[in-house]
């Protein structure tokens, strides 16, 4: 269970904030955003109680309160219906969503999932994404009994500045923009959610030292690499960025005898498990994080 702290003296409103509006996935076994996410990380949470301090979940709350905005003032004219939270059973378990806007139009209807991200966001691939939105869209056929013919992420800009348009290439010309994603097939998307149930299922009855690791993707893991940096014309030392990096110590000797390097330094930069290291609250507990640190 988690318990927060204020230990750089924050407004209290903070703490209240986050200790009064906690997750909900209502009735339901395991939500969407659970079965997606690792489940070593799911089941730690569970069984440990640890501590966050709120001068960490800053951004977190202002994504929620841009939720609870957009919810609050969507429009009422019977066109579309702000957040609401689907159930369907599977495997024997009760799933369940919630779809941050529905928008009716002629014979179809879009499913929106608010999210605030940094500018960059919008240009890298995101399959969880794609299984979160087609989710949704799964819960949405259950109960509806026909598919959406639209999904798309609803993306606000945290760090959006007018003035960047004229001077950076491909800046957003907007602070929000929309992210299409593909409508996968109904089927294709029970089948993933039933092995996501399945191995969610299985892990909960491992102990901690055994739990399904999270992969590399899930660990958002950057992978080793070897930099090659070159003397200043002086000669009295390395220049302060790298001539080129490599992913391996072979390919960085090979491009320095390959371009004339020979007194170059290689330097080796030690993959690191994001994740982990800044947005994992309970690494503390994780054997796999120990493993991988050496700390026993």
């Amino acid at each position: 269970m988690i318990k927060y702290t204020n230990e750089y003296g924050l407004p209290a409103a903070y703490k209240n904030y986050l200790e009064a509006n906690p997750y909900s996935k209502g009735d339901a076994d395991f939500s969407i955003t659970e079965l997606i996410s690792p489940p070593q990380i799911a089941i730690l949470r569970d069984r440990h109680d640890y501590t966050v301090d709120v001068s960490e979940c800053l951004d977190s709350i202002y994504g929620t309160v841009l939720h609870q905005m957009l919810n609050d003032n969507a429009n009422n004219d019977g066109t579309s219906v702000p957040e609401q939270r689907f159930f369907t059973e599977l495997e024997g378990v009760e799933i369940s969503g919630a779809v941050d806007l529905q928008t009716f139009t002629n014979g179809g209807v879009i499913l929106d999932d608010y999210k605030h991200g940094f500018i960059g966001t919008q240009n890298f691939d995101h399959p969880d994404w794609e299984w979160q939105l087609n989710s949704y869209a799964y819960l949405f056929f259950c109960d509806n009994g026909y598919v959406p013919d639209r999904l798309r992420i609803s993306l606000a800009f945290k760090d959006w500045r007018k003035a960047n348009v004229a001077k950076i290439r491909d800046y957003p010309e907007r602070g929000h923009m929309y992210i299409e994603i593909p409508v996968k097939n109904m089927h294709d998307v029970e089948e993933y959610l039933r092995n996501r149930i399945k191995v969610h299922t299985a892990a909960d009855v491992e102990p901690d030292e055994t739990l399904t690791q999270c992969t590399d993707s899930e660990r958002w893991h950057s992978p080793d690499q070897w930099a090659v940096y070159e003397m200043t014309k002086d000669r009295k030392k390395l220049k302060e960025r790298a001539s080129r990096v490599l992913d391996s110590e072979s390919e960085a000797k090979a491009w320095m005898v390959a371009n004339g390097k020979k007194s170059a330094t290689i330097k080796h930069r030690p993959g690191v498990d994001r994740r982990c290291e800044s947005y994992c609250e309970v690494r503390d507990f994780c054997h796999q994080y120990r493993r991988n640190n050496d700390k026993g």
